[in-house]
């Protein structure tokens, strides 16, 4: 099972991590990971290059951590919240569509880029 862990404050996003394996097909052959792959990947690229956010990044074999760094203005949280939520509706989608492959996971309070940063992550 794919579990999504999402962590906001504030309201926002502000990290996201994506591990394991949906089990739906066996690995190279998954559409449900390849799926969750694309709109996670996506979202992270898409905060840097389209809301012009800073964030760390780390990505291994089975696993994606993303952070936003910093302190975002207003207009930068407005694109990086319309990515990141829609990269979460997503997300519900195919969870729907495909039952017991992946699990979302909400926390809300305080979270800090520094600890990711620390831990070999990129920007």
């Amino acid at each position: 099972m794919t579990t999504v862990t999402i962590q906001r404050a504030g309201g926002h996003v502000v990290r996201f991590t994506v591990r394991g394996h949906s089990g739906w097909a066996e690995y190279g052959h998954d559409i449900v990971c390849s799926a969750v792959s694309a709109l996670t990947t996506a979202a992270a690229n898409g905060l840097r290059q389209q809301a012009g956010v800073s964030r760390a990044v780390r990505q291994r074999h089975g696993e994606l951590d993303c952070m936003v760094l910093g302190s975002p203005s207003d207009s930068e949280w407005n694109r990086a919240d319309a990515i990141l939520e829609t990269m979460l509706a997503g997300i519900r989608s195919i969870a729907r569509e495909y039952p017991g492959t992946i699990v979302v996971v909400e926390k809300n309070g305080p979270e800090s880029g520094r600890d990711l940063q620390a831990r070999g992550c990129n920007e």
